[in-house]
């Protein structure tokens, strides 16, 4: 639904993800596109490809990969509307999941698209024509086609994307053979944030928001919360989109957004592109109550009669983890919920809270003075009739100190400092510093020891069928690091990496490696088993592909020349080996 009555709400929409701004077209770069542009890196990556291309004589294809919504029509916009020079002998196919006829298929059209680049045309090399082709594509589009009915017709494209990696879950790889005439750059490879050593940054997400707030007449945004908030609207002091533009106006309210949508993608995966971050501000400023409401009169009027329960759930940091339940995107946002872990000081701020009738107190030892009266809160809760759930009130309270705290010694929340680690051995490991990972490699490897039950010092025990009680069966193995000899990257700040850990094992006098992909839940997992816990039947099942790795590893330990028995009857415990030398015969004998 377009807003076009006076209010913030009608200019906030623009953001959302089903408004008219949302569809790029490559004819057409409005001036509320230009001041939300901000430039990443792959903006003059593609520039210079451009460039390049321009040089060569023959017709060379240009991919723009991605995935839905991560802005690849709208670089290219962007990059014709300002750059025209650079598009005049490219055609351009915008949109690869599109046909141009009702009686054929997207994959049916892309492959007329590309016809001067199949097999024979490549070898022919003779069109009649000198243009060049630039494609927005997704990947799975790209997949899918390189697989269909036409991969025959398609294998020089097909192994070059392959080589490349473009498709694959690691990074690509951008080293071109110059004399190929195929170019890309993948805009998967980027985030919508930075890795650093000292944890995440976005410099695209910040850009965005201060694009939002900035106290300037030539901010749209602005403009209309200073026409239509500050001066004409006469419930500015208790409209919760105000309000909840002004929260958002604030330092280190964006940060907070920034980094809990940072670590929402590192530890669960979330895919947020451009596209889907404006929505989710827009749906963070702009309770759904007041979203489907298409007057100013109307929500005027809905501002009015909102109860104090209405209100809370209307603000930000209440619309931010409520969100969750919305889209499967933001699903995993309720995991961050202030509270969820536990500790003394919260237990003691509960049984306080519930347990007294001077609420200002516990509110001002959390939130400043300032910030409640902006809130809207001290009247609700100074009221003789409070008219509010008591365990409302209570979430909004460490929803919004984990926002805006009263100071650093206030804050509710604890800090998720296994994150943090990990975020900081991704760093290293991203930048090939293999020093600050020695730690991480002893804890995979003492967790593999320890995956199927405890041994003796260098064994690991075999599973036999099922959990043993009685018995332990183990064997001899020596696993080691593999450590990479590529030079160490001097960046400070990544913005191609990946989220997840490739970590290389050896056993010792074999040449074989196995390689173990380290996401943050199997990090997190490993910590646990490092500190004494023991995995279960639902973690094998939760994690097949570190049960399919220590499978592999155990293969290449002693159990083909000699295993380990372990007996216990009672409080005592008897040992046996169980051997075979070179002319197969067998040995078994008890051990101290």
């Amino acid at each position: 639904m377009e807003h076009t009555y006076n209010c913030l709400i009608s200019e906030l929409s623009r953001l959302k993800q089903s408004s008219k701004e949302a569809v790029e077209n490559t004819e057409e770069f409005n001036n509320f596109k230009k001041y939300m542009h901000v430039e990443r890196p792959f903006e003059k990556e593609l520039r210079a490809t451009l460039e390049e291309v321009q040089e060569k004589e023959l017709p060379h294809l240009v991919l723009v990969c991605g995935s839905v919504g991560d802005g690849k029509s709208h670089l290219i916009s962007y990059l014709k509307d300002t750059f025209p020079s650079l598009f005049s002998r490219i055609n351009i196919h915008n949109d690869a999941t599109e046909s141009f006829s009702p009686n054929e298929t997207s994959i049916d059209t892309l492959r007329k698209q590309l016809r001067d680049y199949t097999d024979n045309a490549l070898q022919l090399r003779n069109y009649g024509h000198n243009n060049h082709l630039v494609i927005a594509i997704n990947l799975g589009t790209l997949s899918n086609f390189l697989n269909s009915k036409y991969q025959d017709e398609f294998t020089i494209l097909r192994e070059f994307v392959n080589e490349h990696k473009i498709i694959d879950e690691e990074q690509s790889i951008y080293e071109i053979n110059k004399e190929l005439p195929f170019r890309f750059i993948n805009l998967s490879d980027y985030h919508l944030y930075e890795l650093t050593d000292e944890g995440v940054t976005s410099r695209l997400q910040e850009s965005l928001l201060e694009n939002i707030c900035d106290p300037n007449c030539n901010n749209p945004f602005y403009s209309s919360y200073l026409n239509h908030c500050k001066n004409n609207c006469e419930v500015s002091d208790i409209c919760p989109v105000k309000i909840n533009y002004e929260l958002i106006c604030k330092d280190q309210v964006r940060k907070q957004v920034i980094g809990q949508l940072a670590e929402l993608n590192i530890k669960y995966k979330s895919i947020i592109s451009t596209r889907t971050f404006l929505d989710f501000v827009y749906n963070i400023l702009v309770d759904d109550e007041l979203d489907i409401l298409g007057s100013s009169e109307k929500i005027i009027d809905k501002i009015k009669k909102m109860t104090n329960s209405q209100y809370l759930s209307a603000l930000l940091p209440n619309l931010f983890y409520d969100y969750s339940e919305n889209t499967e995107s933001f699903s995993e946002i309720k995991r961050f919920e202030p509270g969820t872990n536990r500790t003394d000081n919260l237990d003691q701020l509960i049984i306080t809270f519930f347990n007294t009738d001077n609420l200002e107190s516990i509110f001002k030892e959390y939130l400043s003075e300032e910030l409640l009266k902006n809130l809207n809160i001290l009247p609700m809760i100074n009221s003789e009739n409070i008219n509010v759930d008591k365990k409302q009130l209570f979430i909004s309270l460490i929803r919004i100190n984990k926002f805006i705290p009263l100071d650093e010694s206030n804050i509710i929340s604890v800090t998720d400092t296994e994150y943090e680690q990990y975020v900081q051995y991704l760093f290293a490991w991203n930048i090939n510093d293999i020093k600050k990972i020695r730690h991480l490699y002893q804890d995979v490897i003492k967790s593999i020891y320890l995956w199927n039950g405890f041994a003796e010092k260098g064994s690991i025990n075999l599973f036999i069928g099922r959990n043993q009680v009685k018995y332990r069966v183990s064997e001899s193995l020596s696993l080691v690091p593999y450590v990479s000899s590529k030079d160490m990257k001097k960046e400070k700040k990544l913005e191609r990496f990946l989220t997840h850990m490739i970590l290389e094992f050896g056993i010792e006098d074999k040449h074989i490696i196995h390689r173990l992909n380290l996401d943050y839940h199997l990090f997190s997992l490993i910590k646990k088993i490092k500190g004494g816990y023991s995995p279960n039947s639902q973690d094998k099942n939760n994690f097949i592909s570190f049960v399919d790795f220590v499978n592999r590893v155990i293969k290449e330990g002693s159990q083909d020349k000699s295993i380990h028995i372990r007996n216990k009857l009672g409080n005592t415990v008897k040992k046996y080996n169980l051997s075979v030398d070179q002319f197969g015969y067998y040995e078994f004998k008890e051990h101290s």
